[in-house]
């Protein structure tokens, strides 16, 4: 029966899609369950074999196919590229693991590998794409699909499925096969991560193993911690070291056994390293079972895996405690040893000659500053080479290649950086065979350092053998036995012995007798222990003298600690020895000196701040013996409180300022609460360099002087009180006896004239009687009231010029007369260079009055002389006036007597001569004023020559040791001026200062006072004067303090400091910074001409102040010519207008102005402290009066008062008194008899 023909109808054909749609479906689900059940076995399975197996079986059965297979990339040893069949269904025997396909894009499954995509064939005979693998043909394979296998990372072939039927297959069906290779693939890297992971611990166990018996065979403590730093393994050096029981110090417990002042240094560091990662290094000390500490040296690295994570840490602990040891204990064979370890920093290579290929290690290209991977030619290794070495280093590597033999060179590294380096290359010349190419092979090392040492040694050596030949010192050394066997010259040239005499031990005949055996002993004991040799002895110069000498000798030791040489050094301390000896003979004087006396001696040590007491301390003040040595604040404490400042001050001024001697008085409180008065004085020792050591002195209790000088003190005070009312009581009473005395004369005068007049000539002697006595008793008067003024300090000197030889013959004339009552010639020798005088004219007549009526009145029929000349023989021009006569003379007695006040030679001298006994008296008392002196020659019957020998110039002489005009008091001085032309006077001594300022003050220079060296500096500082007149002897603080702190601060040191004193000490105050020196007493002269040269001003602005008449008119025309300018004012508020608006030199004051109170104006004046430096001169329109006067002083620099017979002698005098506020006056005009200025100086 024929079979049945399809159907073709609708129905059929929809039958049938119903059908394939079936059959798909089913073949869709059927894949997803074999996917399932590959998956499953993927997870399961690390065979990765057994797994290809699976997957091939799968994809076989999934795809309907005949055949499949798994195919693996792998690489050739030439690097070609294949894809092996490791598993498969179906295909013929010797196929699986052994066949390939090519892994190129021309291969369908090389196409799948390369790019990754499926690749599906359906008819391998058409397929242009590709090529048809030759096993495929041989199979009859028709269609073939292709996918990659890849988990991860790299792929790991392709999984093939193939078909000899005709057929289709579609991208459901790739979809499916891609899926398997997908899971396949993961399970493949799942396996090999297994596989590794075994294999790594295996070898991890293995390595362990071996890892802990080599580890327990070390020295070394070794241990291992997990990724986290916990130790949980150590070597059995540990236990035996440490004593711990296994298990006691695993984790971290080995702190534990770590010395306390490490542990956390060591942990901190170790923690670091584990988080970073890094190998940890460090060295510390473990604790021993013997409970002693060991240094180590610990390192640990850690141990990875092949991604890179830490599975534990390995360390190792290296006992270093004999190296540290050996470290400080040998400093030379270190230095020698460091030498030799950067020297072997040797660096190795190998040259082909060839090819011009180095092969080279870490240190080479580090010595020749190449990277780690940089390639490197011969060319690249000599063109570093110092250019002025590459001649020289091509000749000998040119020379080691030809000769086949060895190269050595030592040559320069020039660097890229353009550091300059020292190498050395060692090499030899290799062969060349088939094999291989000649060769030059060699080792280089850096000898920079070295030969920087090796610089360094010679200039050492150069600088020891510069210092032996320079010092003083014996310089010699020995060997390491102690014995000379080398010349020494500096030992021979001292001693003179030859180095036949010294060497071995004949050294020791050099040394004194006395001194050998405690020197053998000495140096026997430093050569037994290596310690440093130290000893003193007296060793005989070469001229035969001993000399003490310090001795001092250090061993150098090896590596060994053997002394290979001995160093030492011969001082001479005969000087040193001879200094101590004096300084115990002098502490032995001073312990006996204050143990004799009755002060408190001291001895303060500036730098411990403690003082030693002596004996006195405590039998003069009541203390204990706990005061033998005290603190510096227990003496202050002891200080009385209003004393303490100036002490502290005081003594602090002289440490600090550079000055030695120090001296004060002060209150000191004793044991019973009560105070003695002191004299305390100290002298500061200081170093070479100045500093201050130690100060001594010593405390005196002059509490019964203190007491003693009081007393006096209210004595005198209750004299002056009796004196003055004494002066005030005479001249008040003189006062009144003048006017009524004026109207006896006045009547006498009167009734004699009338009477001559009438005739009655029998009453005119009597009138005349009566007149006489009356002139008689007002010149009495008038002498009493002088003497009065001159106690009281009001007689005033007025100088003036006078013509010296006129002068001298006007007086002549008038006492001619009075002379020859007697039966006397009056004589007149006037000499030829007599010339002018500036003085006090009228002081000088009376002055000659009183000596030719003194001498007039004790002479009878014989002669009187009235002589004068100049004379240079001073300083200063002098004008000397003799008085001359042949009277009746007088004894010593009477000429000690004489210049005293009411006092004549006796009282029959009175009855017979008559006389007040006050001529001589005012005479001297005027010749003081006016800077001279009287002198006189006599002796009885021979007559008498009184000599008055006054200065040419009042303004510029005065005899040294001459009284001052007038006993001014300190506060009755005129203010300082606070200018630059200001000078400053300090001096402890009253006298002196007072001197010195009426000297400056007539000088015309502002002056500031101060009693001592603390005052005067506070002074300095506030006003800066012109210059400083400077004492040196002083209390508290001496002149030499005073002078190196003006010296030391900027604002003082430019300030002229003239020294004044009784000392001759002129090249230290010069040495010191001091301008002059002056001894006392001082030439006037020569310090005028020294002010003078450090003076100079320019004419400033003058205020005028009184009544707008012809006399101020005058004065300004006068100034205005002298280059000032000139204010005007006529009331008060005027004049403080123009003192706001600009504040001028000086102030011409007229008091009694109308509109304008003088004395107000002055008080209101000085309430402006700028305005009341200002100097004032009152030139009065009228008379002042005693009680004005007095109001004035102290306020105004000079009253003049106005002329009544014109203004030009106003004029000058007011010039004078503006000079002398400016600048001192010039010098005297050189003229007849005039010092040539070149007077005697100051030592």
């Amino acid at each position: 029966m024929p079979p049945a023909r399809p159907s073709t109808g609708p129905t059929a054909r929809i039958a049938q899609t119903d059908s394939h749609l079936a059959e798909r479906l089913a073949r869709r689900e059927r894949q997803q369950d074999l996917l399932a059940r590959f998956g499953i076995s993927a997870l399961k399975s690390a065979d990765i074999a057994a797994l290809l197996q699976q997957a091939t079986d799968l994809c076989a059965e999934g795809l309907d196919a005949e055949l499949s297979k798994a195919l693996e990339w792998v690489n050739d040893a030439d690097g070609a590229e294949r894809l092996l069949v490791r598993a498969g269904v179906g295909w013929n025997p010797g196929v699986v693991g052994h066949r390939s396909l090519g892994a190129d894009l021309a291969s369908p499954a090389g196409y799948a590998l390369k790019t990754g995509e499926p690749v599906i064939s359906n008819d391998l005979g058409l397929e242009s794409r590709f090529r048809c693998p030759e096993l495929l043909a041989e199979h009859g394979v028709k269609r073939a699909i292709n996918v990659i296998i890849r988990g991860e990372g790299e792929p790991f072939g392709v999984l093939e499925v193939d078909s000899r039927r005709d057929g289709r297959f579609d991208t459901a069906d790739a979809a499916f096969l891609q899926g398997v290779a997908t899971l396949l693939g993961a399970a493949i890297d799942r396996a090999r991560d297994a596989a590794e992971r075994l294999r790594t611990e295996t070898l991890l166990r293995e390595n362990e193993a071996q890892f802990r018996s080599l580890a327990n065979l070390i020295p070394q403590l070794t241990w291992m911690a997990d990724a986290n730093g916990a130790v949980y393994w150590y070597n059995r050096r540990w236990y035996e070291f440490t004593g711990a029981e296994p298990g006691e110090t695993e984790g971290w417990n080995w702190r534990s056994v770590h010395h306390p002042d490490h542990v956390d240094r060591a942990s901190d560091g170790f923690f670091r390293a584990i988080r970073a990662g890094e190998p940890w290094e460090d060295t510390f000390p473990l604790r021993g079972k013997d409970g002693q500490y060991r240094w180590f040296l610990s390192r640990a690295v850690p141990v990875r895996d092949r991604d890179g994570r830490i599975l534990r840490w390995l360390g190792t602990n290296t006992d270093v405690t004999e190296q540290r040891r050996a470290e400080s204990r040998v400093m030379e064979a270190e230095r020698r040893m460091q030498l030799a370890l950067r020297a072997a920093r040797i660096g190795a290579w190998s040259w082909n000659l060839e090819d011009d290929r180095i092969e080279a290690d870490a240190r080479l290209r580090e010595i020749f500053d190449f990277t780690a991977d940089e390639p490197i030619r011969g060319v690249d290794v000599t063109g570093r080479v110092h250019p002025d070495d590459q001649p020289r280093i091509g000749q000998i590597i040119d020379t080691a290649r030809r000769r086949r033999g060895e190269y050595d060179a030592e040559f320069r590294i020039l660097l890229p950086s353009g550091e300059v380096r020292w190498a050395v290359a060692r090499g030899v010349v290799t062969d060349g065979t088939p094999e291989r190419s000649l060769t030059l092979i060699g080792v280089t090392w850096d000898t920079t350092d070295a030969k920087r040492a090796e610089e360094r040694l010679r200039l050492s050596e150069a600088r020891f053998r510069s210092l032996v030949e320079a010092t003083a010192a014996i310089v010699w050394s020995t060997s390491g036995a102690g014995r000379f066997e080398t010349p020494q010259p500096s030992w021979s040239s001292f001693t003179g012995q030859s180095f036949d005499e010294l060497k071995g031990t004949g050294w020791v005949e050099a040394i004194h007798p006395d001194d050998r055996p405690h020197t053998s002993e000495a140096w026997r004991a430093a050569r037994a222990g290596k310690t440093v040799y130290k000893a003193e002895h007296r060793l005989r110069r070469y001229d035969g003298v001993y000399r003490d000498m310090l001795v001092r000798a250090v061993p150098l030791l090896d590596t060994g600690g053997t002394v290979q040489e001995w160093v030492g050094v011969h001082t001479d301390i005969t000087t040193r020895r001879r200094a101590e000896e004096a300084l115990r003979e002098t502490e032995e004087r001073y312990r006996l000196a204050a143990q004799a006396t009755n002060d408190a001696i001291w001895d303060w040590n500036l730098s411990s701040d403690r003082i030693h007491w002596n004996e006195a301390v405590r039998t003069l003040f009541g203390y204990g013996q706990d005061v033998s040595e005290t603190s510096a604040s227990w003496w202050m404490d002891h200080i009385h409180p209003d004393d303490q400042d100036h002490v502290v001050t005081g003594i602090h001024a002289v440490i600090d300022g550079g000055g030695t001697r120090w001296n004060d008085e002060y209150r000191f409180r004793r044991a019973d609460g009560s105070y003695a008065s002191i004299l305390d004085r100290g002298f500061v020792l200081r170093s070479p360099i100045g500093q201050p050591l130690r100060m001594i002195g010593a405390m005196q209790d002059i509490s019964v002087r203190k007491r003693a000088e009081e007393e006096l003190e209210a004595a005198r005070l209750a004299a002056e009180e009796a004196n003055r009312a004494k002066s005030l009581f005479i001249a008040n009473m003189s006062h009144e006896l003048r006017t009524p005395l004026s109207a006896v004369i006045g009547y006498t005068e009167m009734l004699e004239e009338e009477l001559a007049d009438l005739g009655v000539d029998s009453m005119l002697p009597d009138l005349e009687k009566i007149e006489a006595n009356a002139r008689h008793l007002l010149t009495l008067i008038n002498g009493v009231l002088d003497i009065s003024k001159i106690e009281a300090g009001k007689m005033e000197v007025h100088g003036e010029d006078a013509d010296v030889a006129e002068l001298t013959r006007e007086v002549a004339a008038t006492v001619e007369a009075l002379v020859s009552k007697k039966g006397n010639r009056l004589a007149v020798e006037v000499a030829d260079d007599v010339g002018a005088m500036h003085t006090d004219v009228v002081k000088v007549r009376q002055c000659l009055f009183n000596l030719l009526s003194n001498a007039a009145k004790f002479t009878e029929n014989g002669t009187v002389t009235l002589s004068v000349e100049r004379t240079s023989a001073t300083p200063a021009d002098m004008v000397v006036f003799r008085v001359t006569d042949t009277g009746i003379g007088m004894s010593p007695e009477q000429v000690r007597r004489l210049f005293e006040r009411f006092m004549q030679a006796d009282s029959s001298t009175t009855r017979r001569f008559g006389g007040t006994g006050l001529g001589l008296a005012i005479t001297k008392a005027f010749a003081d004023m006016l800077g001279g002196e009287v002198a006189i020659d006599t002796a009885p019957a021979k007559g008498t020559s009184f000599t008055l020998r006054l200065p040419a110039d009042l303004r510029h002489g005065r005899l040294p040791g001459s009284a001052e005009s007038s006993p001014i008091r300190l506060e009755e001085l005129p203010p300082a001026q606070t200018t630059r032309e200001t000078i400053l006077i300090i001096d402890d001594e009253q006298a002196m200062r007072e001197l010195l300022a009426r000297f400056l003050h007539r000088e015309g220079y502002g002056v500031a006072l101060a009693a001592d060296g603390q005052t005067g500096l506070s002074i300095a500082r506030q006003i800066r004067p012109r210059a400083i007149l400077l004492d040196v002897m002083m209390p508290r603080t001496d002149g030499w303090s005073v002078l190196s702190v003006l010296k030391a601060e900027p604002d003082l040191a430019d300030i002229p400091v003239i020294i004044i004193s009784s000392r001759r000490e002129k090249g230290l105050a010069l040495s010191l910074g001091a301008a002059d020196y002056f001894t006392k007493p001082v030439d006037w002269q020569r310090l005028h001409r020294v002010l003078s040269g450090l003076s100079g001003q320019a004419p400033g602005t003058a205020l005028v102040l009184m009544e707008a008449d012809e006399t101020r008119a005058l004065l300004g025309a006068e100034l205005g010519r002298d280059g000032w300018q000139v204010a005007e004012a006529e009331t008060e508020e005027e004049a403080f207008r123009r003192l706001a608006a600009a504040t001028p030199t000086v102030i011409l004051l007229d008091p009694f102005t109308p509109g304008l109170d003088g004395f107000d104006f002055l008080k209101a004046l000085c309430r402006n402290p700028d305005w009341c430096r200002i100097p004032v001169i009152v030139v009065a329109a009228q008379e002042i009066g005693r009680d004005e006067t007095e109001e004035l002083r102290g306020r105004v620099r000079d009253i003049i008062p106005m002329a009544e017979d014109g203004s030009d002698g106003m004029i000058e005098e007011l010039k004078e008194a503006i000079a002398r506020l400016r600048s001192p006056p010039p010098e005297a005009g050189k003229g007849a008899g005039q010092a040539d200025g070149t007077g005697g100086t100051d030592g």
